[in-house]
Protein backbone atom coordinates (compact mmCIF):
# COMPACT_ATOMS: atom_id res chain seq x y z
CA UNK A 1 0.00 0.00 0.00
CA UNK A 2 1.37 3.31 -1.38
CA UNK A 3 2.34 5.87 1.71
CA UNK A 4 1.66 9.37 1.29
CA UNK A 5 5.10 11.31 2.35
CA UNK A 6 5.64 15.06 3.02
CA UNK A 7 9.08 16.97 1.99
CA UNK A 8 10.15 18.63 4.74
CA UNK A 9 13.04 21.14 6.18
CA UNK A 10 14.80 19.15 9.25
CA UNK A 11 16.63 21.40 11.27
CA UNK A 12 18.58 20.42 14.13
CA UNK A 13 19.50 23.60 16.77
CA UNK A 14 20.73 24.51 20.11
CA UNK A 15 18.34 26.34 22.05
CA UNK A 16 17.65 28.93 24.98
CA UNK A 17 14.87 28.93 26.59
CA UNK A 18 14.48 30.98 30.20
CA UNK A 19 11.49 30.38 32.42
CA UNK A 20 11.34 33.68 33.35
CA UNK A 21 13.37 37.08 33.13
CA UNK A 22 15.47 36.70 36.52
CA UNK A 23 15.86 32.97 35.83
CA UNK A 24 19.35 31.61 34.35
CA UNK A 25 17.47 29.64 32.00
CA UNK A 26 18.33 25.93 30.54
CA UNK A 27 19.88 24.89 27.34
CA UNK A 28 17.76 22.60 25.35
CA UNK A 29 18.89 20.93 21.62
CA UNK A 30 15.95 20.99 19.09
CA UNK A 31 15.07 18.85 16.57
CA UNK A 32 12.29 19.52 14.19
CA UNK A 33 10.45 20.63 11.10
CA UNK A 34 11.33 24.58 9.72
CA UNK A 35 9.09 23.86 6.53
CA UNK A 36 6.72 20.92 5.38
CA UNK A 37 5.55 20.71 1.92
CA UNK A 38 1.41 22.38 2.69
CA UNK A 39 0.90 25.86 3.23
CA UNK A 40 0.69 26.84 6.53
CA UNK A 41 -1.54 29.13 8.22
CA UNK A 42 0.19 32.49 7.08
CA UNK A 43 -0.90 31.02 3.57
CA UNK A 44 3.22 30.50 3.52
CA UNK A 45 4.56 27.48 1.31
CA UNK A 46 8.24 27.25 1.36
CA UNK A 47 9.42 24.09 -1.26
CA UNK A 48 12.06 22.43 0.77
CA UNK A 49 14.57 21.76 -2.80
CA UNK A 50 14.47 25.09 -3.63
CA UNK A 51 14.69 26.71 -0.20
CA UNK A 52 18.41 28.25 0.24
CA UNK A 53 20.01 25.82 3.00
CA UNK A 54 23.35 27.37 1.91
CA UNK A 55 22.68 30.69 2.08
CA UNK A 56 20.62 29.85 5.57
CA UNK A 57 23.51 28.39 6.80
CA UNK A 58 26.05 31.05 6.02
CA UNK A 59 24.57 33.05 9.27
CA UNK A 60 21.53 30.70 10.79
CA UNK A 61 18.90 32.57 13.05
CA UNK A 62 16.41 30.12 14.90
CA UNK A 63 13.30 32.45 15.29
CA UNK A 64 10.05 31.56 17.67
CA UNK A 65 7.19 32.04 15.52
CA UNK A 66 9.18 34.77 12.95
CA UNK A 67 9.95 36.73 16.08
CA UNK A 68 13.29 37.02 17.79
CA UNK A 69 13.41 35.40 21.62
CA UNK A 70 13.28 37.90 24.68
CA UNK A 71 16.27 37.22 26.76
CA UNK A 72 16.44 37.90 30.77
CA UNK A 73 17.18 41.43 29.85
CA UNK A 74 14.52 42.27 27.60
CA UNK A 75 16.56 42.12 24.43
CA UNK A 76 15.41 40.55 20.76
CA UNK A 77 18.15 37.70 20.56
CA UNK A 78 17.88 34.64 18.03
CA UNK A 79 16.51 31.52 19.44
CA UNK A 80 19.09 29.38 18.53
CA UNK A 81 21.66 28.58 16.17
CA UNK A 82 20.70 25.55 13.64
CA UNK A 83 23.75 23.53 13.41
CA UNK A 84 22.31 21.47 10.56
CA UNK A 85 19.32 22.17 7.88
CA UNK A 86 18.61 19.11 5.42
CA UNK A 87 15.61 19.34 2.55
CA UNK A 88 14.42 15.65 3.75
CA UNK A 89 11.10 13.53 3.30
CA UNK A 90 9.30 11.28 5.66
CA UNK A 91 9.36 7.59 4.84
CA UNK A 92 8.15 4.51 6.55
CA UNK A 93 11.11 2.34 8.08
CA UNK A 94 11.50 -0.65 6.34
CA UNK A 95 12.30 -2.72 9.46
CA UNK A 96 9.11 -1.04 11.41
CA UNK A 97 5.92 0.15 9.69
CA UNK A 98 4.74 1.95 12.92
CA UNK A 99 8.01 3.82 12.50
CA UNK A 100 8.68 6.87 10.21
CA UNK A 101 12.54 8.06 9.00
CA UNK A 102 13.55 11.27 8.31
CA UNK A 103 15.34 11.14 5.19
CA UNK A 104 17.80 13.79 3.28
CA UNK A 105 16.93 14.59 -0.50
CA UNK A 106 20.32 14.93 -1.58
CA UNK A 107 22.25 11.94 0.36
CA UNK A 108 19.05 9.62 0.47
CA UNK A 109 20.72 8.48 4.26
CA UNK A 110 18.44 9.15 7.01
CA UNK A 111 19.53 11.92 9.33
CA UNK A 112 17.05 10.99 12.38
CA UNK A 113 19.76 11.35 15.15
Amino acid sequence: MPVDTKELLHLASPVHLSADKGAEGTRLYVKGFASVETVDRSGDYVDPEEFGIEQFMAAPCLLVNHNFWIDPQGNGVAAGVPVSLNAARLEQNEDDSEMWDIVDLKTKGVVNQ
